[in-house]
């Protein structure tokens, strides 16, 4: 009935608060949810709002609060409308965001209330489809706890729902959900006081096991069993998913779930008196005795059955035979077999046999409980725990199968019926997460590091492109292996609000291509010459519907000098030595924050195309970064009013960054000092969410890296780059 809850790294946020609508403070963690659940698909939906809202896409449109303006899908664009009259054609998407964001600020959806940044787009080429942008990730659980739990139950048990559901979307932080049972039920802003007392009191509260986030799986009700996840699926069982009797959830006297049953007929249709030589006589006026359940078996087996055409007629004769797993333990598969007779009408006619009767066909599935379920459907067979079956006969003299069963839902972890009772019985949230999954402990989350990697550099660059862009009018592109071009790129990323992707030098890399298109880019940046990234590329990008800018200078010094000019005004650029990368890496995230362009430099002499951008962007002030090893005294005297950054080498230098800049450290961004690709492409990234970066040894926290996170209380990390670039070691280490 609910999705898992996988087991993964993130950060949460320590507080959340009210934010302005340029961004969330630096550590807070948000969720965007688009709203399929609720809305279905609808070719317009209605919109109001209370508050301050603007629109995003166009400044100069000023919309009224309390007014009700429609937003509809035409000819595959986003219109807006005020009765019949249209305010204008947005193309792609339209994005309404509070200036403030709070409960102050509340936009209203075909009658449903959200809070936030509300995007639309067109989905299918004609359907409306919001999202709930960047919601905050704890008021996002305030929208959902009382959509899985109602709001009434005891509040120990709404606590227990809480750290479920935390546990649950922590892997979806920073990422688009839905807002239906494949995810968790998400409301907006239909919270209750009570839930929202729940998911405060347990903030940043998840479940683990063994060090790991657990699979926290929960259902509405068990049927007094609580089943393991090989029971239900068939999967490796999981240590903390066991089998066993749940008294708690069998005294549930609300619970209407704790026991069902339902009847098949093993006779559907009565063939006595039918000629079976001309079966059109009589195909259009017969009908199984179980129309409505004959029918959602049909839809399976049309589904499923390869052997059945898909727009086959099917008249089920008959069920000889049912069979269930009743007698279990927590590692056996609970299984079941349905034996089905039917006859068959394809578009080439009826199915006969060799002495041109209508054939009649037999077929027995044996499949889990859970897909049995499926079959029969889950209004009748409401979870795979069957208790029995009984053969019975009814007034007419009819035979038939009661199957009878107890629960609602998967039946694995927690019963929400199950944790009610446990908390009416003067049960803690702690003591019902204890007893549906059990070996678990509670920890705070503020401290898992999230890790944003692919299988090589270029999709880790496109994994940091994810997190940090849903769309970008522009993307800066850089060569794979050389970091020489690439260094002073991080200030233009950040200027043009794009990431930067990695492609090799011949041809433009296929997962590459792929982010590009999924951002619906318009603009490419290259940097560099023809040299490192081809004129193909460039073509390639053309046949896109790309523009196509390149700055690509005669060496490195100059690529970094034009970069720099596209910059706009400052009076401070970056020095750095450019025959390496691990300091300009370092400083990169600053600098692009502050729109400061890196300069590069020989260890002992200023190139030309260097001094010639100095004087041209009139440069008053210049922070070199790294030591007299790299950026000479010699070259520092001949700097505006310089300010040397250095440690003894390159991770003690990324550390001194962090300190002489009393940069903020609510949350740091993580990166192999030995290669440059992951810290490159992560660096915007990091001044989006105006983070530092530090630098690490892939299977060793270096001691000056150890003693700032301590002297810093540094809790949350975003790690770049996969176990080879940083490995788990490492994050063990930082949050230890």
């Amino acid at each position: 009935m609910r999705r898992k809850i996988l087991s993964v790294i993130v950060v949460l946020a320590l507080i959340i608060t009210l934010i302005p609508m340029s961004g969330a403070v630096a550590a807070e963690q948000t969720i965007s949810v688009k709203l399929v659940n609720y809305l279905g698909n609808q070719s317009q939906v209605n919109i109001s709002y209370v508050g301050t809202y603007l629109v995003q896409n166009d400044s100069n449109i000023k919309l009224a609060p309390n007014t009700t303006y429609t937003v509809k899908a035409e000819n595959g664009h986003v219109v807006l409308y005020q009765g019949a009259q249209q305010i204008k054609d947005f193309g792609t998407s339209l994005t309404l965001a509070p200036v403030k964001y709070g409960e102050e600020s509340i936009i209203t959806i075909n009658g449903r209330k959200y809070l936030g940044t509300m995007e639309f787009r067109v989905e299918g080429g004609q359907y409306i489809r919001p999202v709930n942008q960047n919601i905050p990730f704890e008021d996002y659980l305030k929208g959902v706890v009382p959509r899985e739990m109602p709001a009434s139950w005891n509040l120990e048990a709404l606590k227990a729902q809480a750290i479920a559901a935390r546990t649950y979307a922590i892997d979806d932080v920073g990422q688009t959900v839905a807002d239906g049972q494949s995810y968790q039920v998400y409301g907006g802003y239909y919270w209750d006081p009570r839930t929202n007392e729940a998911v405060e009191s347990t903030r940043t509260q998840v479940l683990k096991y063994d060090g790991k986030l657990v699979e926290a799986y929960f259902s509405s009700s068990n049927g007094g069993k609580v089943l393991s996840n090989t029971n239900a699926w068939g999967s490796t069982r999981l240590d903390y998913l066991v089998t066993k009797e749940d008294t708690f959830d069998a005294a549930a006297t609300s619970n209407p779930y704790r026991t069902w049953s339902f009847d098949l007929y093993k006779t559907q249709i009565d063939m006595n008196g039918k000629d079976l030589t001309k079966p059109e006589e009589w195909w259009g006026s017969i009908q199984e005795k179980q129309l409505d359940r004959m029918n959602n078996i049909k839809a399976w087996m049309k589904k499923y059955d390869s052997s059945i055409p898909a727009d086959a007629e099917i008249k089920i004769i008959g069920i000889p035979s049912i069979w269930f797993t009743t007698s279990f333990n927590q590692d056996d598969t609970l299984m079941g077999k349905i034996t089905i007779e039917y006859y068959l009408k394809t578009q080439t006619g009826f199915v006969k046999d060799v002495n041109g009767e209508i054939l009649k066909n037999s077929v027995t599935y044996t499949k889990k409980s859970y897909d049995i379920r499926s079959m029969i459907g889950s209004t009748l067979m409401r979870s795979p725990y069957i208790k029995s079956i009984e053969t019975k006969v009814d007034s007419q003299g009819k035979a038939y199968f009661r199957v009878n069963g107890g629960g609602w839902g998967h039946g694995i972890g927690m019963s929400q019926y199950g944790a009610n009772v446990m908390a009416s019985q003067g049960k803690n949230y702690r003591e019902i997460l204890s007893f549906y999954y059990p070996g678990s402990k509670i920890f705070s989350s503020i401290n898992t590091p999230v890790r944003l990697a692919g299988k090589d550099r270029f999709e880790t660059a496109n994994k940091i492109s994810q997190k940090g862009w849903s769309t970008a009018d522009t993307v800066v592109l850089a060569f794979y292996n050389n970091h020489a071009d690439a260094l002073a790129a991080a200030p233009l990323a950040y200027k043009v609000n794009g990431p930067i992707l990695l492609t090799e030098s011949k041809s433009l890399t296929p997962v590459t291509k792929t982010e590009i298109q999924r951002l619906k880019a318009k603009n490419a940046i290259i940097v560099g010459g023809t040299g490192v990234i081809s004129i193909n590329v460039e073509n390639q990008l053309k046949q896109m519907g790309l523009n196509v800018l390149r700055y690509g200078g005669v060496d490195r010094f100059d690529t970094a000098n034009r970069i720099a000019r596209q910059l706009g005004t400052t009076d401070t650029a970056v020095i750095a030595y450019g025959l390496n990368f691990p300091d300009a890496l370092a400083i990169a995230p600053y600098a692009a924050a502050k729109g400061y362009p890196i300069l590069l430099v020989d260890k002992t002499k200023i190139p030309s195309k260097t001094v010639e951008a100095l004087k041209t962007m009139n440069i008053k002030k210049t922070i070199i970064i790294g030591g007299s090893g790299v950026v000479s005294d010699s070259v520092l005297k001949q700097l505006p009013t310089p300010r040397r950054i250095a440690g003894i080498d390159r991770f003690s230098t990324a550390t001194e960054v962090i300190r002489q800049l009393d940069l903020s450290t609510d949350l740091v961004y993580v990166a192999t000092g030995m290669d440059y690709a992951d810290a490159l492409t992560g660096a915007v990234l990091a001044a989006k969410d105006n983070a530092p970066l530090l630098l690490t040894f892939p299977n060793e926290l270096p001691d000056v890296t150890r003693r700032v996170v301590i002297e810093k209380n540094i809790l949350n990390f975003t790690i770049l780059g996969g176990t080879g670039a940083v490995s788990d070691k490492i994050k063990t280490a930082l949050v230890n």
